[in-house]
């Protein structure tokens, strides 16, 4: 009996038509051809094309049976996923979120959105994944007041009108929450007064309103019901994005507002004359960019005497004798301005608790007249950022005005500087050195520096040495802290002197951060 034993251990042999099996096929009768440079003769030729032949015939048949095996693991692969599927749907079943009540997912979910908002245009982020998972996350989802409070919405550009839906599903699902929210727009389209009036009618519930609109004339008239009802309207944020003026009539809504402690106008004209507001309960404001009249600035700072946090940016201060007032509460102020600017700013500020000072110079400045407020002050300042104009032709006068107004603030505890060639001139004056006095910022804690024209890094590198060898506090401590540096100069920017810096700062235990 014969068995076919020889050919069930070759997955390609199998039986053609004409009997010649799948396993011969690589037996060629010319294999001494193959290995030769001889000439076939007439009857080679033929055999080598049959050879060849019935070669492409096996090369069709195995390319069939390769495709019907792709095919048969693809649909096992599919049929496999499909039973994945179905076995993670029921051990979701099982799950432990499963048991956690409506109460504790919400509790969850305000921690994962913490910090986000609903949002026009929408997007597919948080919160709105959310309500993707299952139905039951979707209802806990809806009913949460609090993730649907904080709105933030962009009409500039081609709005549709289901944008004024989306704001109304907001308003609705927030239930009775304190409302923040952001409106910014580039026109005055009726769907911005729709929007304003729909605000409106829940403005007893303004916690943090921003209106960031072409004209605020445009929304005068939909804001004035508002007027006397905004009982929790705790801050406020106006904003012309074309410098555009209010108009004739004054803008009142906000007059009465019993908690507006934070204020911030941005490019609006004549602020003081065409806004009616509670300046004197204000305790931070902030000005950009707006069009003063002469005095103008002044008298702000007069019916604002409860500041605590007061920052101006771009501003014509057009006063030339008017006398300093006084902010008695004063901590923080910051200045954004050109240098003759800055110079009339501290001319009119007395601050006697300031002990935090930003001050960035557009164009070149002397620091005596913030010298000047500082003595008058005699205020604790702890806390100075400074950013000089980096103009390159006043960048010596600059610097040393800056180690004459460090060498007048012993009490610092943090500086940020941010200057040119800080290594010439100010780093040396920051340097512990054997037999020499003590150097400027003996309390000095945090340390930032960025100086996009460093030449050099050998003079941070012997500061930072002598500060972290002789710089101790009464109790043996190292008094330095932190320190930050962001140096670049012409290519290539590297410093190779500060190589060595990390591992003595982890030693001293200093937080030292390079870059370039």
């Amino acid at each position: 009996m014969e068995t076919n034993e020889g050919n069930t251990s070759d997955p390609y042999v199998e039986t053609r038509g004409q009997g010649t099996p799948l396993g011969n096929i690589l037996n060629s009768p010319a294999m001494a051809l193959l290995h030769s440079a001889s000439i076939p003769s007439d009857n080679d030729v033929l055999q080598v094309k049959v050879t060849i032949q019935e070669g492409k015939e096996n090369l069709r048949l195995l390319n069939e049976r390769i495709a019907l095996l792709r095919l048969s693991l693809l649909e096992l692969e599919r049929h496999r996923e499909e039973v994945q599927t179905y076995v993670t749907h029921h051990e979701a079943v099982l799950s432990p979120i499963r048991h956690l009540p409506p109460e504790i997912l919400s509790e969850i979910f305000l921690a994962a959105t913490n910090g986000q908002c609903m949002s026009w245009p929408q997007d597919c982020g948080a919160p709105w994944h959310l309500d993707k998972v299952c139905s039951y996350w979707r209802t806990v989802f809806i009913s949460l007041p609090k993730l649907w409070s904080t709105i933030n919405m962009n009409l500039k550009g081609d709005t549709p009108s289901s944008a004024y839906q989306f704001l109304r599903m907001c308003l609705d699902r927030s239930g009775n929450e304190l409302l923040t929210f952001s409106i910014m727009t580039g026109d005055t389209s009726t769907l911005l007064c729709d929007v304003v009036v729909a605000l409106v009618s829940c403005s007893s519930r303004w916690q943090s309103a921003s209106f960031d609109v072409e004209m605020l004339c445009s929304v005068r008239k939909s804001l004035s019901p508002a007027k006397n009802s905004l009982p929790y309207l705790q801050r406020l944020h106006l904003a012309s994005s074309q410098a555009g003026t209010i108009g004739e009539a004054v803008l009142d809504t906000f007059e009465v507002a019993p908690r507006l402690r934070d204020l911030s106008l941005i490019q609006i004209v004549y602020p003081s004359q065409l806004l009616r507001l509670p300046w004197g309960q204000l305790t931070r404001l902030k000005l950009s960019g707006n069009t003063l009249r002469e005095g103008e600035f002044t008298r702000i700072l007069r019916q604002t005497p409860n500041l605590v946090d007061f920052s101006t940016e771009n501003e014509r201060v057009l006063e030339v004798t008017s006398e300093a007032v006084s902010l008695p509460h004063l901590t923080t102020l910051s200045v954004v301005n050109k240098g003759s600017y800055i110079t009339r700013i501290f001319q009119l500020i007395t601050a006697p608790k300031l002990t935090e000072l930003h001050i960035h110079a557009r164009t070149a400045f002397s620091p005596e007249h913030v010298l000047g407020m500082l003595r008058r002050s005699e205020c604790p300042l702890t806390d100075l950022t400074l950013e000089a104009s980096h103009d390159t032709d006043a960048m010596w006068e600059e610097n040393i005005g800056i180690i004459c107004l460090l060498a007048e603030l012993p009490g610092l505890t943090k500086v940020d500087l941010r200057v040119l060639r800080a290594s010439d001139a100010i780093i040396p004056r920051l340097t512990y050195r054997v037999n020499a006095p003590a150097p400027l910022l003996p309390y000095l804690q945090v340390f930032s520096l960025e100086d996009p024209l460093c030449n050099s890094g050998a003079a941070l590198e012997t500061m930072l040495k002598s500060r972290m060898m002789f710089g101790h506090s009464s109790e043996g401590e190292n008094v330095l802290r932190s320190v930050s540096l962001k140096l670049s100069k012409p290519a290539p920017p590297t410093f190779p002197e500060l190589e060595g810096l990390t591992d003595l700062a982890d030693k001293k235990g200093l937080k030292i951060e390079i870059s370039p």
